[in-house]
């Protein structure tokens, strides 16, 4: 995994995600596994994507970190439930160990997806999309599904275009302005208070079921 220089200290992502030092304030919000998650309001459109989010379970059992999971369209997330996938193709399904913080990104160009995993590549397949119906991209949790998520997520990221993986690697620990092209939704999940997530990217705020913020 890269080590990033900030100053004149280094971090690692693994230990200190998002590029934070150890005595900066940050947040996320801790998913129960049983009701929370976070309705964007944003409708996935198009065939090329790329969706970003730092988490770190809790359980070793079945969840969805991200989705939409739309009964007669294509489906967009990022589980151990049904793995990772993109329109009708699931790429892989990696374990993950409870405690631990990941970063994910799953990219999608159209017709092939690939993801990486701390900005490793760890899986490659092809696809095809049809157009979502009417669902809502949720945060810890996929529309239409049962198992939630129960840990800390942050930092969501969605594009419409197929972010490379060197611009994964480069950008996954630091914050975005909001203003990248492509940028469609971007949700740090930073507020620490409230029941919204505020999209830096655009109006698409986020509103919180349950879950909590927590310091990290």
């Amino acid at each position: 995994m890269p080590i990033y220089r900030f100053g004149d200290m280094l971090v690692d992502p693994h230990k200190y995600p998002w590029g934070r030092l150890k005595w900066s304030p940050q947040w996320a919000l801790e998913f129960d596994g049983t009701n929370d998650y976070v309705d964007t309001g944003y409708k996935p459109t198009g065939s090329v994507h790329t969706a970003e989010v730092w988490f770190k379970p809790f359980i070793d059992t079945d969840y969805y970190v991200f989705g939409v999971h739309d009964i007669g369209g294509s489906r967009l997330y990022g589980g151990t439930e049904h793995g990772w996938r993109i329109g009708d193709s699931e790429v892989a399904n990696p374990s993950f160990t409870v405690g631990e913080w990941y970063h994910a990104a799953l990219v999608g160009d159209g017709s092939s997806i690939f993801l990486c995993i701390n900005g490793d590549l760890v899986a490659y397949a092809g696809y095809s999309w049809t157009e979502p119906q009417e669902d809502d991209m949720l945060i810890g949790w996929s529309s239409n599904q049962l198992n939630k998520f129960n840990g800390l997520i942050r930092d969501f990221r969605l594009w419409n275009v197929a972010r490379t993986q060197q611009e994964i690697q480069n950008n996954m620990s630091k914050p975005l302005m909001g203003n990248e092209t492509g940028l469609v939704g971007y949700w740090p999940m930073n507020e620490g208070e409230g029941v919204t997530v505020y999209d830096k990217a655009s109006s698409n705020d986020g509103t919180i079921h349950g879950a909590t913020w927590v310091e990290i």
